[in-house]
């Protein structure tokens, strides 16, 4: 049986601090997700095969492993550097702006509650600030003998952090979700829980 740690997901994030980043990988065609990972290199069970990813990407992921989906910006010290929507200009500055994060350490991480805004602060001044604005909206009703709309759009999670522990899923409306378990699922769960803020 597996051990449950009950944790608020603001001492989760803390868990970064004094880690280093060594991969940013930013999605493709203007999309903006992308992963960043912290800490030791963790040999993947399978190699991934995806070619836009270099030989450490494809075989490793990090101790800790943060998936954002939401809108982001990276701020320097002085000025903004790359949003989220930095990716529909004609060249890829998202990829080429994450880079920086490469080789930082995490000094200082803020979570702030309901929305789980999250703020990572590195040590050369630049700071990624995710927002999750991802919502599951109910659809409109809709007045006798009108058309309905279009069905929605499956919701997706706005931010997800791999720890050593398990994993804290910031979902739709900052709804926090625990990942599946199931007979392949191994090492202590992490539950997560709602900051007293």
């Amino acid at each position: 049986m597996q051990q449950r740690v009950m944790q608020p997901v603001s001492e989760v994030v803390l868990g970064m601090v004094g880690k280093k980043c060594w991969s940013a990988a930013a999605g493709l065609n203007g999309d903006y997700p992308f992963v960043i990972d912290f800490g030791e290199k963790v040999r993947r069970r399978l190699r991934l095969a995806n070619p836009g990813l270099n030989f450490l990407q494809r075989t490793y992921e990090g101790e800790f492993s943060l998936t954002v989906v939401c809108p982001w910006r990276l701020d320097g010290p002085k000025e903004v550097i790359v949003s989220c929507y930095s990716g529909r200009e004609p060249r890829d500055l998202v990829s080429e702006a994450l880079r920086y994060l490469e080789g930082q350490e995490v000094v200082e991480v803020r979570c702030e509650a309901p929305g789980y805004d999250l703020h990572i602060y590195f040590d050369q001044g630049l700071v990624l600030r995710c927002f999750p604005l991802e919502t599951f909206p109910q659809p409109p009703l809709v007045p006798r003998g009108e058309r309905p709309p279009p069905p929605p759009r499956a919701p997706r999670n706005n931010w997800a952090l791999a720890t050593p522990d398990g994993e804290v899923v910031i979902g739709p409306k900052s709804d926090l979700h625990e990942p599946p378990s199931g007979p392949n699922s191994d090492g202590p769960r992490l539950t997560v829980v709602k900051d007293d803020t």
